[in-house]
């Protein structure tokens, strides 16, 4: 079942697609996901380059069930990953819907669950949402896509039916985020008004 959000993601998302023209003169292109998550990839490669073992993981697909058995063999390995892994802070100066950072999210989310941590998924991916990712955005309405969007993660492995009770597809975005505030979540993501 698609959530509320994910419909109004895709929603917005295509009324931006038609309007393309428009937002090229602006400087505006989204990235598609595939491509996102392919460059996420990459630079997590690049920033780990110091830990060979762990580039050869990630050379082959990011697997993460052969990361976490390398974790199990090498403990002193897993000691130093994870001093350079926790003091990860990404910014994404403009996250416009935030597809760069939901591909970072997943991306985290897989080296949590690799490195064992005792937390459940929900708050596993809350603690990546307000202690990894930053992001920046002119434009209000993207802006609130990128918090819907990671929502809509956090919430993805339950029964989400009781969000599209209280909630109206056709509302405006302002309505749409006062609701989405109401999870009291730290967004790391602001707005930047350019005068």
């Amino acid at each position: 079942m698609i959530s509320i959000f994910e419909n109004i993601i895709n929603e917005f998302e295509n009324k931006r697609f038609i309007e393309k023209n428009d937002n090229r003169d602006r400087g505006v292109i989204y990235t598609p996901q595939p491509i996102a998550d392919f460059m996420v990839i990459n630079i997590f490669r690049i920033f780990f380059d110091e830990f060979p073992e762990i580039q050869k993981i990630f050379q082959k697909n990011c697997d993460y069930i052969s990361l976490k058995q390398l974790f199990v063999k090498n403990k002193s390995l897993k000691e130093r990953f994870e001093i350079k892994f926790r003091n990860i802070k990404i910014l994404d100066p403009a996250c416009g819907t935030g597809r760069y950072l939901i591909a970072i999210a997943k991306f985290l989310f897989n080296i949590y669950k690799a490195l064992e941590f005792e937390y459940t998924d929900m708050v596993l991916k809350k603690k990546i949402i307000q202690n990894h990712l930053y992001g920046i955005e002119i434009d209000e309405s993207a802006f609130i896509i990128s918090k819907i969007r990671l929502l809509s993660w956090i919430y993805s492995d339950i029964d989400t039916s009781f969000f599209d009770e209280s909630i109206d597809i056709n509302s405006d975005l302002g309505e749409i985020e006062v609701y989405v505030n109401r999870f009291k979540l730290n967004f790391n993501i602001f707005i930047k008004i350019i005068f």
